[in-house]
């Protein structure tokens, strides 16, 4: 029988989006911007929030272009989230349909999240220096241990001028999600939008 063609990258990050979005009771911005806008909307618009899946040693991809292009479509304050899923395997080969590589990650559940405020992820981005490659814009990845040492105040992105440690906050949220805000921001909407359920 012949494998069924589909990307798991694509299968990942959709997964990951709609737990999301659902863990924080998010609304998806216009699927028609291509990118161009953060994944996800605070229900009353006090925030963006744009979804970045991986094996948590990979790394979620952070695109030059799509970085840089947030900071000039809104004044709202954006946040990434990075999911890491524990699936080491190759996915191709293991999982011959989409349906079988979602059971699988429905099996499996979430390892970690991580949310960062913008800040953090474009000093993230400025300090390890991106990937250069001729069909794709210039990217970084940050895997499980990268997002882990910003959470624990261990990455050279706290030794950065631009960036006061004593303005960030950091917040657990049934030990797998780890949140940083850049002072009290939004951690109220955060902590009581929260549905565990859906790690």
């Amino acid at each position: 029988m012949r494998k069924q063609e589909y990307s798991p990258q694509h299968v990942v990050g959709r997964w990951f989006e709609e737990r999301l979005m659902r863990m924080f009771d998010l609304v998806r911005t216009d699927i028609k911007s291509e990118g161009r806008v953060p994944d996800f909307m605070h229900k009353d618009g006090l925030f963006y929030m744009e979804a970045k899946a991986s094996c948590y040693k990979n790394g979620g991809v952070i695109n030059q272009g799509q970085l840089y292009g947030f900071e000039d479509i809104t004044n709202a304050k954006r946040f990434y989230a990075f999911g890491y899923h524990p699936i080491t395997a190759n996915m191709r080969e293991t999982y011959p349909t989409e349906e079988d590589l979602i059971a699988a990650l429905d099996d499996a559940g979430l390892k970690s999240v991580y949310v960062f405020p913008f800040s953090i992820v474009k000093t993230f981005f400025d300090r390890v220096g991106e990937t250069n490659t001729p069909k794709h814009d210039s990217f970084v990845q940050m895997d499980e241990r990268d997002a882990e040492n910003i959470f624990m105040w261990k990455s050279p992105v706290w030794n950065d001028p631009s960036i006061d440690i004593f303005d960030y906050r950091y917040f657990f949220l049934r030990g797998k999600v780890r949140i940083v805000t850049k002072g009290r921001d939004f951690e109220k909407e955060l902590r009581g939008s929260f549905h565990p359920e859906f790690l």
